[in-house]
C-alpha cells in the first residue's frame, strides 16, 4: 500500500536524503544533507510512503517564463526521485502529473522540468526544449579584456542576494525565473571547491556574477553566468580570462545573449588539441529541459504573427485529460487558433472549412515556443497538417531560441 502526502521535514528528510544518495544527487557529506534540507523548505514537496518510509519524492516550486518580451506564470517541477524499491510502480508518474495540475489550477501558464531522459515526460503532456550549449575552453585564448577594477567573493551566506540579482539578470526569450530562493542557496551549499565572484556597483548592490565550481586547480565548471546587462557578461568573461595564470580549462554554459565562439581565439585548433588529447569533449550540445502549455488561451494571446491573421483547427490531445489520478480536464479539446497582431485560442470550430491540424499538447508547445518549426515537427512528433498550414506557419511564426538561461 503506497501512502502519498506532504512532505514533513521531521519524518521524512532522512528517507528523502537516502533516494537522493541512491541515485547520486548528493553524496554522504552532512553538508550536502543540510544543502538537501534547505532546497526541500521552499516550495512544496510531496512523497509516497512504502512500509513508513518515503520512497518517492516530487518537489514543485513557482516562477516566471519569458515569452519575447512578456512574463507568464510558470510550475517548475524541479525535483522527480525514486528509490531503488518503488521503480516502475507508477508512483513517480502520478505524483508527477498531481504537482502539475496542482500548478495548473493554482494558475500556472506553462509548466517546466529538468529531464532525466527524453520520453518519460512526453506521457504528462511535455516537449522537449531547444539545445543548449556549453564549451570548454583555455581562458587564455579568449579575447575580451580583463577588467581593470577587482571582483569581491561570494560565499554561500550571500545565496539570497545571489537569487535576487538571478531574478532580475537579463532574460531573453524563454528565459526563466525560479521564485524560491531555496534552491539556489542548497546548489550554492552542496558546491565541494565553490567558485564565486562578481561585481557591485556604487551602491554596493551585485550586478553581475559568476558560480561554478573546481574540479581541481587547473580545472573549473562555471554553471551560473548572471548579469543585469548583457555587456556585463564580457566583464565576466574578462574575470575568466584574468584567471588564466591558475586556470588552463573552463567549461561554461554559453549565456543565450552572446556566441561566446566569437570571443575565443583558435577554438578549431583546441577542439582539435582536446580530442587528440582525450581531455574530453571540448563543446557540447544537448536539450534538458522540457515545457509543456497548461493555459491554452493565454498562451496563444501571447503569439505575434502577420498582419493578415492565420486561422486554423486545432484538434488537441493532452494525455492528462485521461488520467483518473488528477483532478484536471486538461487540454484535449477542438479549438480554433488565430495567429496574427492579436492572437487568440478558442474552444470549439469557429467554421468548418478551416484547416485542421491534430497535435498533442507537447509538439504545440514546441511550436508556440519556437523550438522547432511546424514543418520539423510535423517529420517528428505527433503534430500532423496539411503541407499549405505548415508552410504558413513556417512564414508566419518566426521566434528566437528560447533559452531558459539557468539550469536546475
Amino acid at each position: 500500500m503506497v501512502e502519498i502526502r506532504s512532505y514533513d521535514a521531521d519524518r521524512d528528510l532522512k528517507s528523502v536524503a537516502r533516494i537522493w544518495r541512491e541515485v547520486g544527487w548528493i553524496d554522504e557529506s552532512e553538508a550536502q544533507a543540510a544543502g538537501l534540507s534547505v532546497f526541500l523548505e521552499g516550495g512544496q514537496s510531496r512523497v509516497a510512503i512504502v512500509d513508513g518510509s518515503a520512497e518517492c519524492a516530487v518537489h514543485r516550486g513557482e516562477g516566471l517564463i519569458r515569452y519575447l518580451y512578456e512574463d507568464l506564470d510558470l510550475c517548475v517541477i524541479s525535483a522527480v526521485v525514486v528509490s531503488r524499491i518503488a521503480r516502475r510502480i507508477g508512483v513517480a508518474t502520478s505524483m508527477t502529473a498531481q504537482a502539475v495540475t496542482s500548478g495548473a489550477k493554482q494558475g500556472a501558464e506553462v509548466a517546466f522540468l529538468g529531464m532525466f531522459e527524453q520520453g518519460f515526460y512526453d506521457r504528462l503532456g511535455f516537449g522537449s526544449g531547444g539545445y543548449e550549449h556549453k564549451l570548454t575552453f583555455d581562458p587564455a585564448t579568449l579575447t575580451v579584456p580583463i577588467p581593470d577594477r577587482i571582483p569581491v567573493r561570494i560565499s554561500t551566506d550571500q545565496a539570497l542576494e545571489v537569487h535576487d540579482l538571478m531574478a532580475r539578470r537579463t532574460r531573453g526569450h524563454g528565459g526563466i525565473v525560479v521564485s524560491e530562493p531555496q534552491a539556489l542557496a542548497a546548489e550554492m551549499a552542496c558546491l565541494e571547491s565553490p567558485v564565486a565572484l562578481g561585481y557591485r556597483n556604487e551602491d554596493g548592490r551585485l550586478t553581475h556574477a559568476l558560480l561554478g565550481e573546481s574540479k581541481n586547480a587547473k580545472s573549473v565548471n562555471i554553471t551560473h553566468l548572471l548579469a543585469e546587462e548583457p555587456n556585463q557578461l564580457l566583464e565576466l568573461l574578462g574575470l575568466i580570462r584574468a584567471q588564466s595564470d591558475q586556470w588552463a580549462s573552463v567549461r561554461i554554459p554559453e549565456p543565450p545573449e552572446l556566441q561566446v565562439q566569437d570571443l575565443i581565439r583558435h577554438p578549431i585548433r583546441q577542439r582539435s588539441a582536446r580530442e587528440l588529447a582525450g581531455s574530453g569533449v571540448p563543446f557540447e550540445s544537448i536539450a534538458w529541459w522540457q515545457a509543456r502549455i497548461l493555459d491554452l488561451p493565454k498562451c496563444v494571446a501571447r503569439w505575434r504573427g502577420p498582419v493578415e491573421p492565420l486561422v486554423f483547427a486545432l484538434e488537441l490531445h493532452d494525455p492528462l485529460s485521461d488520467r483518473d489520478d488528477v483532478d484536471w480536464d486538461g487540454l484535449s479539446d477542438e479549438w480554433t487558433i488565430t495567429i496574427g497582431a492579436e492572437s487568440s485560442a478558442v474552444r470549439g470550430l469557429a467554421r468548418s472549412d478551416l484547416p485542421l491540424m491534430r497535435s498533442g499538447v507537447g509538439a504545440f508547445t514546441r511550436l508556440w515556443l519556437g523550438v522547432r518549426s511546424a514543418s520539423v515537427l510535423a517529420r517528428s512528433t505527433d503534430l500532423d497538417a496539411p503541407q499549405e498550414l505548415l508552410e504558413a506557419l513556417d512564414r508566419a511564426i518566426c521566434l528566437p531560441r528560447p533559452q531558459p538561461g539557468i539550469e536546475f
